[in-house]
């Protein structure tokens, strides 16, 4: 596993063969998430995640289930924490890397 991604625990991944993605579901510090990680770049990058070929990120709390930041294709809910948006950079910086084997 990158560096980056240290202490990332990926629990299932379901491929999206017809667009060349997978439904990542997992667990990142106090937070579960559910990405949806391209192996290619969007056509159109301001779709992306801070670039990281990540379409859709949602963090919750893994206690409690509260949504704390929330992507799809746009900024639908801004990170409740610094510690929610510290852990979306991280995902967008390194999770279609590490799950493509880049």
């Amino acid at each position: 596993m990158s560096d980056v991604l240290e202490g990332v625990e990926i629990e299932r991944l379901e491929p999206r063969g017809g667009i060349g993605a997978v439904l990542a579901h997992g667990r990142i510090g106090p937070f579960k998430f559910e990405a949806l990680v391209y192996r290619e770049r969007a056509g159109r990058g301001e779709w992306e995640l801070r670039g990281g070929r990540v379409g859709m990120l949602k963090l919750k709390r893994a206690a409690g289930g509260e949504t704390v930041f929330h992507w799809d294709k746009r900024l639908v809910v801004k990170a409740t924490t610094a510690q929610a948006g510290e852990a979306a950079d991280l995902l967008a910086a390194g999770l279609a890397e590490h799950i493509f084997q880049e």
